[in-house]
This record gives C-alpha cells, sequence and structure tokens, in this order.
C-alpha cells in the first residue's frame, strides 16, 4: 500500500485528525501576459478551498535566489508558456512539484526547441493535435494531459432569434502563415455569387511585411468593399463586433487558440472552419471545409441554428468541466507529493457534506438511495448520493457495499483521488477480498496516471 494510500485511509474519519482545519495547498502562478478571455481567471475562481493561489511576476531569467525565494512560498508552481521566446525554467528546478500549460502560438516557435522538457512534472496542452505535434517534435519523454481552454458560456448572451446577415467574423491577428491566399480565394469565389457578403478582421498584423501583401491582394481582387480591418479591439468591443456577424471563418492550417472561434460559437454565430491536423477532435464535422467551393457553400448557407453551435461549446468547453480536470491534475500532484494534507482535506469537506445534507436521513437509506439510482442507471445521481454516506453509520457488510460503490462511482466519473480515498478503506475492511483487491489496484494505478483512464 501506497504512502498516500495508507495516509488517504488514516483521513477517512474526521475524528481521527485535529479538529483544525488543515493548510491549504499553496499554488504558485507565473503569468506574463494578459488573459483577453479570462480563461485563467475563471479557473482560479473556480478552484476548491483546498487551494490557495499565490502569483508572481513573469517568469523570467530570474536570480537563482529569487527564484528559490519564489518556490519557497508555494506547493506547487504553474506556469503559462503564452510567449514566443524561450521559456526559462533552469532556474526554478528543484523539488516543488512544476505544471505549464503550453499557449498554441508558441507550439511552432523556435524556443520550444530550446526548453530541456523533462524539468517540468507535468505539461498541459489545450487541444490534443498540439500534445501530438509536440510529441513529435521532441524525443524527450514528457508527462502530459490534455485540458482544452474553457469558456464561461453563462456569461456569453445568444439571440438565438437574431435575423442572419452576411458578415463574417474574422479572428486575427493575421499571421504571414494563416493561409492568407486561401481566405482570398474563398471571399473572391463568395462575393462573386453573391456581393452581399463582408469579412471583419480583428488584431494587428503579427508581422508588418504581411501587410502590403493583404493589402495588395485586396485591391487586386477588387474586394476594396468587402473586407474591414478593425486592428487591436477591447473586450467589450470584441462582444459588439462578433453581434454584428452570423458567421465565423478561420483558414488557419495549423493548431491554434480556438477561444475566439469558441465565443463567436457561444454568440449563435456558424463556424466555418479549414480542416487543419486534428481539426476533427475540435470541431463537429459539419462545421469543417477541405475546398474553397465547400467554405463557400457552407457561408451561402443561411439556414443557421444558432441554439445548435452554443450547444457545442456548452457541451464541449464549458469552464466548469475544464475546471474539473484542472482539479483533478491538481489533486494527484498534491497527493504524491503532500499526501496526509491533501486526505485531511477530503476528510474536512466529506465531514462538511455529511452535516450539510444529514437532514434526518439515516445511512441506510442513502444507500438504499444509491442502489435505486445504479438500477435506473443515473450513475450521475447515484454518484452524488454515495458522497452524502456517514459510512461509520453502517454496519461492515453495508460499509463495504457501500465503500466499493464509491469506488466504482468515482471511477466511472475519472475522479482517481476519490476513488483511492474509498478503495483504501474498502481493503481495510475486506483487504483479500477479490473485487476490492481489483478496484484498489485500478485505483492506484490510474491516480498515478491521470490520463491513463480517460478515452
Amino acid at each position: 500500500m501506497s504512502a498516500a494510500s495508507k495516509e488517504s485511509h488514516d483521513a477517512a474519519d474526521p475524528s481521527a485528525h485535529s479538529p483544525s482545519a488543515p493548510e491549504p495547498i499553496r499554488i504558485g502562478l507565473w503569468r506574463g501576459e494578459r488573459d483577453p478571455y479570462g480563461f485563467v481567471d475563471a479557473v482560479l475562481d473556480r478552484l476548491p478551498s483546498r487551494y490557495t493561489v499565490h502569483e508572481f511576476h513573469s517568469f523570467r531569467a530570474a536570480i537563482e535566489d529569487q527564484a528559490r525565494n519564489d518556490l519557497d512560498q508555494v506547493d506547487l508552481a504553474w506556469f503559462e508558456w503564452a510567449e514566443r521566446r524561450k521559456l526559462h525554467l533552469s532556474e526554478y528546478v528543484g523539488p516543488t512539484p512544476m505544471v505549464c500549460r503550453v499557449h498554441p502560438e508558441v507550439a511552432y516557435g523556435r524556443s520550444a526547441k530550446e526548453v530541456r522538457w523533462s524539468d517540468v512534472d507535468q505539461w498541459i496542452f489545450p487541444a490534443p493535435g498540439l500534445e501530438h505535434a509536440f510529441k513529435a517534435n521532441h524525443r524527450d519523454q514528457i508527462n502530459s494531459v490534455v485540458i482544452p481552454t474553457g469558456l464561461d458560456v453563462g456569461r456569453i448572451p445568444c439571440d438565438a432569434d437574431k435575423e442572419p446577415n452576411k458578415n463574417i467574423a474574422l479572428f486575427g491577428p493575421i499571421h504571414p502563415e494563416d493561409n492568407i491566399l486561401l481566405l482570398f480565394q474563398i471571399i473572391e469565389q463568395l462575393v462573386a455569387k453573391d456581393d452581399g457578403y463582408h469579412v471583419h478582421i480583428t488584431g494587428a498584423a503579427k508581422d508588418e511585411a504581411v501587410i502590403p501583401y493583404l493589402m495588395h491582394q485586396v485591391k487586386a481582387r477588387n474586394l476594396e468593399n468587402h473586407f474591414h480591418f478593425y486592428g487591436a479591439i477591447t473586450d467589450e468591443e470584441r462582444a459588439s463586433w462578433l453581434d454584428q456577424c452570423s458567421y465565423v471563418l478561420s483558414t488557419r492550417p495549423l493548431e491554434r487558440d480556438w477561444t475566439g472561434v469558441f465565443e463567436a460559437m457561444a454568440r449563435g454565430l456558424k463556424p466555418v472552419v479549414h480542416r487543419f491536423h486534428g481539426a476533427a477532435q475540435d470541431f463537429a464535422p459539419e462545421m469543417l471545409f477541405d475546398t474553397v467551393d465547400e467554405a463557400v457553400g457552407q457561408l451561402l448557407d443561411a439556414d443557421l441554428d444558432p441554439a445548435a453551435y452554443r450547444s457545442y461549446v456548452e457541451n464541449h468547453y464549458a469552464i466548469d468541466a475544464v475546471v474539473a480536470d484542472f482539479v483533478q491534475l491538481f489533486d494527484w500532484m498534491a497527493s504524491n507529493a503532500y499526501p496526509d494534507r491533501v486526505a485531511r482535506f477530503f476528510a474536512a469537506e466529506r465531514a462538511e457534506r455529511l452535516q450539510a445534507t444529514a437532514n434526518g436521513v439515516s445511512a441506510e437509506e442513502r444507500l438504499d438511495t444509491v442502489r435505486t439510482h445504479i438500477e435506473a442507471d443515473d450513475l450521475d445521481a447515484a454518484a452524488d448520493a454515495v458522497e452524502q454516506i456517514d459510512f461509520t453509520a453502517l454496519n461492515d457488510a453495508d460499509r463495504l457495499e457501500a465503500r466499493v460503490l464509491a469506488v466504482e462511482m468515482a471511477l466511472e466519473q475519472q475522479r482517481y483521488t476519490d476513488a483511492l480515498f474509498h478503495a483504501d478503506a474498502a481493503m481495510d475492511l475486506a483487504p483479500e477480498e477479490p473485487m476490492v483487491v481489483h478496484l484498489a489496484g485500478q485505483a492506484l494505478w490510474l491516480q498515478g496516471d491521470p490520463q491513463s483512464g480517460a478515452d
């Protein structure tokens, strides 16, 4: 039995520990750029109370003593790598567990080849395509997990009854490698069929050398009245800019940050996206195109379904589901480094849940409720109900059954730290029971590798 398992088991009964609240796990966050969609802030706002976050200035080549001092203040180090320059990590390497989230814009840059990947305990990629590209380009064996960039869809309005128009949104800034020629071919053919279409582009060009080419192509193709450039815009301006459009177009050939496109979809815009490598993992098939004719056909189609576009984002990129993935990762890393503190937090949180949901309902009645939900194949309800059981109030046979059910429900929902918590308690009740041994081994294996149980 691992140290993490043993200490989790010791915490199964809240009374086994001091009534004082356990010390939170301190996460140090290093991020150097503006967060235009508020993603990181949304994650921070939703982290459970067992975590506190201490922000530091942009990571850079640091004086070694300063780096050590920063790390001494935290238990986990979280880096946001969002800039096209070398990621200085060597000054921060030490016993503190490190996690780094790689932004798409640096994925294919030269700086990615200058990083010693083994310096980081866990890498986070926002899309499977980026993870695959990095592992193909770097021989280092790295630990990584895919967690998409999420959106707080509830804060984004959507007018499902908006009258369709012929305005197309395209997110900049424009890169030389953004398949600009394909963009012009699509719009030229589109306006030849219907000259009412207009493209609205935000963001300054990343490379000023591309501006003369853009202007030349616009003029040479007689598209001056159909292209509208806005430059850099504020968050508020972005909302009104999207609300004037019915389509969002992307011709990019590489995996990028699709948060802007997802926001547009959440507002009800129809996505028309070039099928880059890995696109099928980010978008539904009907949202993708391969040829100019296909793109033009999708843009000419005025049969729009704003509610469906928004629903796709809610089902695949909702912030609460993404935060749950972050919490699972942090729990896994913290459980390996600080098993006793994490176990005490789980025990304390469980005690609070039991007290809040007691309402005179016995543990046996709650176990019956779990069985009923399982018979009805309502596993989510069963998982919620099993976490409300006071295991100490059950007899040994019912307690073992409840623990096994709790492990199964946690594994089903990929909550591997919870699964290990309950599996360890079940092992104490029936250490030689084959089903218990099997579940405990499965929980221990998956808790050690948070991605191995994912589809």
